[in-house]
């Protein structure tokens, strides 16, 4: 069994780093694009294609990335993503021309982008059960940071080696972060404990003094069957291995409440999977017989039991080995402990005319099909935050893309326009440090949450409509950022509370799938309102409807998934129905 030895907020610090080397990398397109203006000598709509093609890509790639995540270990989906980020944007060395920047920086660099960044928040859910959101903030912060400290770095670096050398430059920066992606193995943090065989033993027979053992004949009224089995105390052979039991099985039908021949009631068969374990033990042998009896609990609390008499051979125990069997019927929470003696013979004697009651059927497990992680997209709770998160997102990459020339639309002077970019940066960055504990202490939902900072942005963006000063339009962008820093980081955490277990990977990393299709009308939407309008007001006004479309989505989502987890427990409640009449009809025919 594995433990946390703490939490582990130090992984949080390395996906920060992680973030900080390939998102602030990514960040870095404005300058990249004025670079490869002059570089090779294109126009403005080919330098600035492989920056826009690449989180298109990368977005594209997310349910890809994402189902890489359920069959390799995370930590090595993220570290052959630095490799190919590396590869993509050191191969841009060597490019003479416009069209190699486009497949290397474009196609290469996005996938591998894409591999380290889009399934951190599935490694921070792993490993926080409590503060998620405060770990999602530390982590994507590394964006921000990025976006202080890497500008003007790139500059001197343009202005000493030129693009070709740049690019070389950020290629040997994106590999550390492959290291950074070995320490996310979860053995450099998760230790191992071992279980010795001593400590096994008053674990077992503090269990079963706790159980309750029936060893009477229980009266029905339509069958009560009775089997016994007579085995002599000792008997010694050599080279036989054989288990002593003198048992005794009682069956019990009943039209209210059925148990089955081992007396598991109708409410065991509700999980999805049935885990026995068997521990085989070795022992030289005294024989003493002694009740044991084992409960299946449900999550209603009601409990089946059986009743069984069993020769017990006590003496040094040695662990052999540990078998893991499964199915679908439920999960049956109880060990079976097995011991094999070296040398004796089994005889027994059945009375006549007594049916042996059947064993339980364990069906072999499912096999998962490969498109399984893909249902997720079937989900209407996931489409429904897919929407959210990927309006969101549409609309902060477009603010920050229109902001420098919708302030000196406004008449902001150029140290003014620098001065609103800086306070936006601030403020998502205090908005993902500061607002992750709004939610992770419980004082509102995450759904809840995000639909207030969807409120909240759409109320900057109208504002930003009516004011022309610097002071007011610096107010409006530092509320838009503190909301939106809030916003991404609880984004994580929405997919956590209303997401199953098993499609969680999958829907943490394709939940801007939807941004990728949008993100190809933001070129062309800006041309027009721009440039046939003649202002940003109506921009602004685009983005505030949807940031109110958002606002519903979210309040919508946890209704959705009360409805899906209503549906599947009518389904389950119909399965074990359909199963317990299967049950009944074979066992009345055995009798």
């Amino acid at each position: 069994m594995f433990a946390t030895t703490r939490r582990p907020w130090w992984i949080a610090f390395v996906c920060c780093y992680i973030n900080f080397l390939h998102l602030g990398t990514a960040r870095l397109c404005s300058l990249l694009y004025l670079a490869a203006l002059t570089r090779y000598n294109v126009g403005r709509s080919q330098a600035s294609f492989p920056f826009i093609l690449c989180y298109t890509v990368r977005n594209f790639a997310s349910p890809f990335i994402g189902y890489l995540g359920t069959k390799f270990q995370l930590h090595l989906v993220l570290m052959w993503g630095s490799v190919l980020a590396s590869i993509g944007v050191g191969g841009c060395y060597f490019a003479e021309d416009i069209y190699t920047v486009i497949v290397l920086w474009g196609v290469v660099f996005a996938i591998g982008f894409g591999m380290a960044t889009v399934l951190i928040p599935e490694v921070l859910s792993q490993n926080f059960d409590e503060y998620l959101t405060n770990a999602n903030g530390l982590a994507f912060s590394g964006e921000c940071i990025a976006g202080f400290v890497l500008p003007p770095l790139l500059q001197a670096s343009l202005n000493t080696y030129g693009t070709s050398g740049t690019f070389l430059l950020l290629s040997g920066m994106i590999l550390h972060g492959i290291p950074a992606a070995l320490l996310l193995n979860p053995k450099y943090y998760r230790k191992n404990i071992q279980v010795s065989p001593k400590s096994i033993k008053p674990l077992a027979e503090r269990q079963s003094s706790s159980n309750e053992v029936y060893n009477g004949t229980i009266k029905s009224d339509k069958l009560s069957l009775s089997l016994e089995t007579k085995i002599p105390s000792k008997v010694s052979m050599p080279n036989k291995n054989v288990i002593q039991i003198a048992k005794r099985g009682i069956l019990h039908i009943n039209e209210q409440s059925f148990e089955n021949t081992f007396g598991i009631r109708q409410n065991i068969l509700s999980d999805s999977s049935i885990e026995i374990k068997e521990n085989l033990v070795s022992s030289s042998f005294e024989t003493e017989e002694s009740p044991i009896s084992h409960s299946y609990p449900k999550a209603n609390k009601k409990k089946g039991k059986h009743a069984a008499l069993v020769r017990k051979e006590t003496s040094s125990t040695q662990l052999l080995k540990e078998q893991n069997c499964s199915t679908d019927y439920g999960t049956l929470d109880t060990e079976v402990t097995r011991e094999q003696t070296p040398s004796f013979n089994m005889e027994e004697k059945v009375l006549e005319n007594a049916a042996s009651p059947p064993s339980p059927k364990l069906l072999p497990p499912k096999k998962v099909s490969t498109f399984e992680p893909f249902r997720v997209f079937l989900d209407p709770t996931f489409l429904l935050i897919q929407v959210t998160q990927s309006l969101i997102l549409y609309n902060c990459t477009m603010f920050l893309t229109i902001i420098v020339d919708f302030a000196r639309d406004d008449g902001l002077s150029s140290r003014q326009e620098i001065a609103v970019l800086v306070y936006l940066s601030i403020a998502d960055t205090l908005g993902r440090l500061g607002l992750g504990w709004v939610t992770d202490l419980g004082f509102i939902s995450t759904a809840s949450f995000s639909a207030v900072c969807c409120f909240i942005m759409s109320i900057a963006f109208g504002g930003l409509i009516f004011v022309k000063e610097f002071k007011m339009i610096s107010f409006l962008t530092f509320v838009f950022g503190l909301s939106e820093g809030g916003f991404l980081i609880v984004c994580p955490g929405v997919i956590s509370d209303h997401i199953e277990e098993d499609k969680k990977p999958m829907a943490l990393a394709a939940r801007f799938f939807l941004y990728a299709l949008l993100s190809l009308t933001q070129s062309p939407l800006i041309g027009y309102i721009r440039g046939k309008l003649g202002s940003y007001d109506w921009m602004l006004v685009l983005l505030a409807i949807t940031c109110l479309l958002s606002l519903v989505t979210s309040l919508l989502t946890p209704v959705a998934a009360k409805c899906r987890d209503k549906r599947k427990a009518n389904k389950d409640v119909e399965e074990r129905s359909n199963l317990i009449e299967r049950a009944e009809i074979e066992v009345l025919d055995i009798v």
